[in-house]
């Protein structure tokens, strides 16, 4: 009687662990996926409010480019071909106060006295541009300009980091119409070409 019981309390405790674990895999991916969606629309209101910009400017848009970097994909979130060169963005659309160092690895966010940590943009975009430039390279390109900016979509964010490449999207505008002027050796036509190779 006691080892059918023993037994019985182990079948318990077993079928409790699959329970918690299904719970936990449940919120981690309603959490990931919720993120997502907040960060595509951060995405989707800043190409929204430069495209009419770049289409006067000749400059080409993507968005969401994946590129195969090693083994892995990387993905950006907008890329902006201009006369200048190319314009390498990534997309925050984070809101509270911001806190942190351009050259800390994390930064910390505080939303309602809730501070979470999040990786440093900064370096993120880094590692994009590292990547168009070692496809550039690849290609024979070696005169592309590539600029890094980070930029923050949403209206409710206190940025308490100072520095050129952290702009909003009205600043982005101001950017777009300033890089169209630069002088570049290659076409807005070369360059859209070879990202469109390497995409995947």
């Amino acid at each position: 009687m006691r080892g059918k019981m023993s037994m019985y309390i182990r079948v318990l405790n077993d079928e409790f662990y699959i329970f918690l674990l299904f719970i936990f895999l449940v919120l981690a991916i309603k959490y990931v996926t919720r993120n997502k969606k907040y960060g595509d629309i951060g995405e989707k209101l800043t190409a929204k409010s430069i495209k009419r910009i770049c289409k006067k400017k000749k400059c080409i848009l993507l968005k969401n480019v994946r590129l195969p970097l090693y083994d892995t994909i990387t993905e950006i979130d907008l890329i902006i071909i201009c006369k200048g060169g190319v314009i390498c963005v990534e997309n925050k659309h984070l809101s509270g106060i911001i806190n942190g160092q351009t050259n800390e690895k994390y930064w910390y966010q505080n939303k309602r006295g809730i501070v979470k940590k999040i990786y440093n943009p900064i370096y993120q975009n880094e590692g994009h541009i590292k990547c168009l430039t070692h496809h550039f390279n690849k290609k024979g390109l070696k005169d592309v300009k590539i600029y890094s900016y980070i930029v923050f979509s949403n209206k409710n964010v206190v940025l308490n980091i100072v520095d050129s490449r952290l702009v909003t999207i009205r600043d982005l505008k101001n950017i777009i119409k300033k890089k169209y002027n630069d002088k570049c050796k290659l076409t807005t036509k070369e360059i859209f070409n070879v990202i469109n190779q390497i995409k995947t």
